[in-house]
């Protein structure tokens, strides 16, 4: 007597590409990246050269790269991985980020976008989500039940931005001291151990502003 088998398709999986040279932000993004379903593997490059070699290497379904970082690997990439999709990470704001056509393949978005849009546009670009244009919004701040001070939330805001306390004290007219004592309280409000688990925490509860 026969047995019939039915196969059953897996969902497809897509390998990610992050290009960025600061560790802070590269961690953040591959921090909201990494418990969706569809994504098999997230690979790390800290520069145009090893982003060249990653892509080579693993031919990535999406390519994340800083465009100030690195931005002499993109057109190489394009050419050598026309299947390959971009999208790329700028310090400015833009009114709006560029939606997506069948002979683009790649967007510009602001690092300061909301962690949510950024991974509909990265669905976007693989087909798992209804395509639409990505207008670009403030981020809403959820509730703060750490008690953090407005001044802790602006230093938290820097980091996330990959600043040091040095450029950090001169953006907000304050000494290195004050910003240091106000990241040791940081880490304390959070129950964080560094930077990076700080970073991590902001971005999951939807902390960093524009």
């Amino acid at each position: 007597m026969k047995s019939s088998v039915h196969s059953i398709t897996s969902p497809k999986k897509y390998d990610i590409l992050i290009a960025e040279a600061q560790p802070i932000f590269r961690l953040g993004v591959k921090s909201i990246l990494s418990n969706k379903d569809y994504i098999s593997q997230i690979h790390e490059a800290v520069n145009a050269e090893k982003c060249i070699n990653m892509a080579n290497l693993y031919h990535p379904n999406v390519a994340i790269i800083d465009i100030n970082s690195c931005y002499n690997c993109i057109d190489r990439i394009i050419d050598s991985h026309p299947n390959t999709k971009i999208i790329l990470l700028d310090k400015k704001d833009p009114l709006f980020n560029h939606d997506f056509t069948d002979n683009k393949q790649y967007s510009v978005i602001s690092k300061s976008l909301d962690p949510e849009l950024f991974i509909q546009s990265i669905e976007k670009l693989i087909n798992i989500s209804k395509p639409k244009v990505m207008r670009y919004k403030p981020i809403k701040k959820k509730k703060n039940p750490y008690n953090l001070g407005k001044r802790e939330l602006e230093i938290i805001n820097l980091l996330c931005k990959s600043m040091s306390s040095k450029e950090i004290a001169e953006e907000l007219f304050i000494s290195k001291l004050t910003v240091d004592n106000h990241r040791k309280n940081i880490l304390h409000k959070t129950g964080c151990n560094n930077t990076a688990g700080v970073v991590q925490w902001a971005v999951k509860n939807g902390l960093p502003d524009s």
